[in-house]
């Protein structure tokens, strides 16, 4: 019998040829939509004008239409739409097309609040009524599960939760993270610009590198807005160049606010080490702070090397502190008192933290009441419960949870985000959660040594999801239950259907290595990006046995 590990790895490399064409699996055919029964196929031509009807919405936010046969991918459309599209790429298993017009509009379009949202990537459903997008979303995750992870059987209205909008629609950001360019920089819709124009900040146009220069964004604060403009300003004043592949000097400019207190720390994404920063920058720095008091801190990051990484590996305060302090409390009456009073989180300059901070204190509760209801469930002492947080950030989950379980474990690459997190366990006064710097594949294996066993783990990765080395230690952990926090509903299913493969052989002291499995209980999509695509969800996954001569699963017991 082959051993997890082999099973979990021949599993991968079979879903590593799987390649993402804008919101649409391809692997020699399409997948999200293979079993769909399709129109007779259509030859397509680039330049050709089509007639189409939208379907559904793709998991990067596109519309798609089967009308010729194969999905074609159009932007900026709703389901519902019927529209005139121009196609700009035909392939032999999909199409790509530019709305042209729409001929007759779906019931769930709206007018865009923002100016720019035709031309600006950084939103792509502001065209979308708020209920649509809740249920899009929803959807998507099913099409996913459906045809990735093949839950479609699983996939009932006590496992499929509708998704959990938010209260606040726009101005919801907390961090806003803007690029460089020279004026116009191959931009097909140049703005006009002074002569004195020498920079400008903003989200690059969909699908491409052109930037849009932004003065005002409706999902940031207002005050977001008057801080780019101050730093636009204030460059153009000084000389500061943007940095354009060859010459120039700044690559982007962060902005992250406390919604607790006000207060807002940015930071210069420079092209240049600490020993040759201009002394310009500086002098910015000192205006910024005089005219704008909720700026509390003023930082430089150092990255010189020739990848898309937002930040480099060495960051500076060059005026006033080099973080901020986030408050986030409970509004739960039944609730661990250290959650009512609130957890504070020190928050540096590169440290993630989730940019909407009252759908992060949504997620936050949402997970805590799964956790608690579980050990309710099982009958599992709190006293006796290890939990397992992996790529834990700043510690937010970790911490949340401390109050529910004896031990918390949270593991964490970024060194940054490690330091923050070890001040935050002081500054919250908790003892019972170990910070483990170091990436998850490489620390989950010496913590396994060292006779880690957790019976919760909770997995939080970035939208790439887990690698294979993840994935094969939390099978060989055999933890009761699994929640998995995801922003990627296609990463998030890949990684599932590993998981949910029966069959897992248990580790020493897990019942005499029986065969085991997950059962998916519930699928939580919450709405943390309001007028984009991009979905947080969190899937709960418990343990099961195979032990009967059917080869059927029993629901885990308490050990």
């Amino acid at each position: 019998m082959s051993t997890p590990v082999d099973a979990v790895s021949s599993k991968i490399r079979h879903l590593s040829h799987i390649v993402l064409v804008n919101g649409g699996y391809v692997k020699g055919k399409y997948l999200l939509g293979q079993k769909e029964t399709m129109k007779e196929r259509t030859p397509l031509n680039r330049g050709e004008r089509k007639k189409v009807t939208i379907q559904s919405l793709a998991p990067e936010g596109a519309g798609v239409s089967k009308d010729f046969g194969l999905p074609i991918f159009v932007e900026k459309v709703a389901v519902g739409d019927e529209a005139l599209v121009e196609i700009s790429e035909a392939k032999s298993n999909f199409a790509r097309a530019t709305l042209v017009e729409i001929l007759t509009p779906s019931p769930d379009r709206i007018e865009p609040p923002c100016h720019l949202f035709d031309r600006c990537g950084g939103c792509q459903w502001q065209h979308l009524s708020y209920p649509a997008q809740l249920q899009a979303k929803a959807d998507i995750i099913k099409q996913s599960f459906r045809h990735i992870a093949g839950l479609a059987t699983d996939l009932t209205t006590d496992v499929m939760q509708p998704t959990i909008g938010a209260f606040e629609q726009f101005h919801y950001r907390n961090k806003v993270h803007f690029l460089a360019a020279p004026p116009g920089q191959g931009s097909a819709i140049k703005q006009q610009a002074k002569s004195t124009d020498n920079l400008e900040l903003g989200y690059y146009e969909g699908a491409s590198h052109n930037l849009v220069n932004i003065e005002h964004c409706p999902v940031q604060p207002a005050t977001f807005d008057a801080v780019i403009n101050l730093v636009r300003q204030l460059c153009r004043k000084h000389g500061i160049l943007p940095y354009d592949g060859q010459k120039g000097l700044l690559r982007s400019v962060s902005v992250r606010h406390s919604q607790a207190t006000g207060e807002i720390l940015v930071t210069f994404v420079v092209h240049c080490d600490r020993h040759n920063l201009p002394k310009r920058i500086k002098e910015i720095a000192k205006e910024m702070v005089a005219q704008i008091p909720q700026i509390k801190g003023v930082c430089v990051n150092f990255h010189t090397k020739p990848d898309s990484r937002l930040y480099g590996d060495e960051t500076m305060c060059i005026s006033g502190q080099e973080y901020i302090v986030e408050t986030i409390k409970s509004k739960e009456a039944n609730c661990p008192e250290r959650l009512s009073k609130g957890l504070v989180f020190q928050l540096s300059s590169t440290s993630f933290f989730q940019i909407n901070s009252e759908q992060a204190l949504t997620m936050l509760e949402c997970i805590r009441k799964i956790v608690e209801s579980f050990l309710k469930e099982k009958a599992l002492a709190a006293q006796k419960v290890t939990l397992l947080d992996a790529y834990a950030g700043v510690g937010a989950i970790a911490f949340w949870l401390a109050s529910s379980v004896n031990k918390v474990v949270a593991i964490e690459e970024n060194l940054d985000a490690v330091a923050d997190a070890e001040l935050n366990l002081e500054l919250n006064e908790i003892a019972n959660v170990d910070i483990y710097p170091g990436k998850v594949e490489d620390a989950l294996p010496e913590l396994i040594k060292r006779g880690l066993r957790p019976q919760i783990v909770v997995i939080d990765p970035p939208r790439k999801g887990c690698t294979k080395e993840v994935l094969q230690a939390i099978i060989e952990l055999a933890p009761e239950l699994i929640i998995y926090v995801s922003c990627n509903p296609v990463t998030l299913a890949r990684d599932l259907k590993i998981i949910l493969s029966p069959n897992h052989q248990s580790m020493e002291g897990h019942r005499n290595h029986e065969d085991f499995g997950y059962k998916t209980k519930q699928i939580l999509p919450i709405d943390l990006f309001p007028q984009t695509y991009h979905i947080e969800s969190i899937t709960v996954l418990e343990r099961q046995f195979i032990h009967d001569e059917d080869g059927h699963m029993e629901e885990a017991r308490a050990r």
